[in-house]
């Protein structure tokens, strides 16, 4: 086979794959997983990176074309003007399966007012969007891997039968909570990431972040489920730090993820009368609802220090 010709079914059967396992993607992200930018490189400048992903980006429309063209993908256009979403079409999610994702189906379109058929995006699909992002980074991050990194999707999570670590607690409660990532990195392990955009508001809606982030990072702290023997050794958090909300007055406001969670989890430390943990935070930069870079922020617990103020 020449060598070119396998180059694109390379291309083309990793690009099926990743739509594949997490449902949908955006040209945008297909490119920065196709073609990566080393953001750990010393010489990594962001604007000439931003001028090479226009090329990149153009490749992608190549190969989405191509896709289009042989029956294995469709594509629409998200709101917002926030770009073109790629999804699997019966022949497409064939080839997935044969690849050994058995469970990724062909994506349910639905009829509009026109009668024309199209995917609905769902109202979650800019928290999505941060997942996909940051997992394409991830890619090249050697923080994460010197290879591709092992990573499973919440989707993925949910379609294993979750293996129940109860042997090693006196008290143990059965809810299963699955993390938006579950995704490997050489310093920590496997990490389950949570990406905060909208606020939580209240203790209650914290409540399963905090606890599980509690019960997995504490000192000797573990997790009370696997997943196909993947689990999580710690739990982080990923956000962007410059998010606003509306508010009742009709302006705009920052949204403190960092300060929010990290009170909301010392409170119930504090309570449990646990001292030692480690957070794990990742500061997203974003750029037309993606994510184009981040930054990690990992310390111990020191009760004499307040990293909010």
């Amino acid at each position: 086979m020449n060598r070119n010709v396998k180059l694109g079914r390379d291309q083309e059967r990793k690009c099926l794959e990743l739509i594949g396992r997490f449902g949908w993607l955006r040209i945008q992200e297909i490119s920065m997983f196709q073609w990566p930018y080393d953001i750990y490189r010393s010489d990594f400048d962001i604007d000439k990176a931003s001028k090479t992903e226009v090329n990149k980006y153009h490749y992608a429309q190549s190969l989405v074309k191509k896709l289009v063209a042989d029956d294995k993908v469709s594509t629409q256009k998200l709101p917002n003007h926030a770009g073109t979403v790629v999804v699997l079409k019966e022949k497409g999610a064939k080839i997935v399966r044969a690849m050994g994702y058995k469970k990724v189906k062909r994506t349910k379109l639905i009829a509009d007012d026109e009668g024309h058929m199209i995917w609905n995006p769902g109202p979650n699909w800019k928290h999505d969007l941060m997942i996909h992002g940051f997992t394409a980074l991830a890619y090249v991050d050697p923080y994460f891997s010197e290879n591709e990194p092992i990573f499973l999707t919440e989707k993925e999570q949910k379609q294993t039968v979750p293996e129940n670590n109860r042997p090693l607690y006196a008290e143990h409660d059965d809810h299963i909570k699955y993390t938006d990532l579950l995704i490997e990195r050489e310093q920590n392990g496997m990490l389950g990431i949570e990406f905060e955009r909208s606020r939580k508001f209240g203790v209650k809606n914290r409540a399963p972040l905090v606890k599980n982030l509690i019960q997995t990072n504490q000192l000797n702290g573990k997790t009370i489920h696997n997943f196909n023997g993947l689990e999580p050794s710690k739990i982080a958090v990923a956000y962007n730090p410059d998010e606003k909300e509306k508010t009742k007055a009709g302006g705009y406001k920052k949204i403190n993820h960092f300060a929010n969670i990290y009170t909301s989890t010392v409170k119930r430390m504090r309570k449990e009368g646990i001292k030692n943990i480690e957070f794990i935070f990742f500061e997203l930069k974003i750029k037309n609802f993606g994510v184009i870079s981040y930054q990690s922020r990992i310390f111990d617990y020191d009760p004499s220090f307040d990293p909010t103020l």
